[in-house]
């Protein structure tokens, strides 16, 4: 996957830009998630998170697999279009780079994945920290690592 390739599905962008494509698409009649990962101490919270916004089913295994499967089955019901916004990104990586990094392949991932059933599937990603790590990983990738 090339670098234009992962700019078009994880989109990198300031923190008031995500919070108005957010009351767009809850406007429009999608399903939307809003995640300030800067105020969640730990990827459990964050998935405690999403799967509260999105509903999802009670034998989601708050783990990254059961986050893949879900956001992969989440077009089906209840909405046929749905929005992640990760605020705060930078603060969660600074905390736990493993996992936002993960969270970043799942979500690209999932967007792939609905892309080619036809379904509207947008993750949204802020840092308004200035020139962060999520700016350079928009630059290489999408994934971040320690010689970014």
């Amino acid at each position: 996957m090339t670098t234009d390739d992962v700019r078009e599905l994880v989109e990198f962008v300031a923190s008031d830009e995500g919070r108005e494509a957010c009351d767009a698409a809850q406007a429009g009649g999608a399903i939307v998630a809003r995640i300030d990962a800067a105020e969640l101490a730990s990827a459990n919270e964050i998935l405690r998170a999403l799967a509260d916004d999105f509903s999802f089913p009670e034998w989601f295994g708050m783990n990254w697999d059961a986050l893949d499967e879900c956001l992969r089955d989440l077009i089906i019901a209840p909405a046929p279009s749905a929005l992640v916004f990760v605020d705060g990104f930078g603060a969660w990586r600074a905390r736990d780079s493993r996992e936002a990094d993960l969270f970043l392949a799942i979500a690209r991932d999932a967007i792939a994945h609905h892309a080619t059933e036809g379904a509207w599937f947008r993750v949204l990603v802020a840092d308004d920290s200035g020139e962060s790590d999520v700016s350079r990983a928009s630059r290489s990738g999408g994934v971040m690592t320690d010689t970014d």
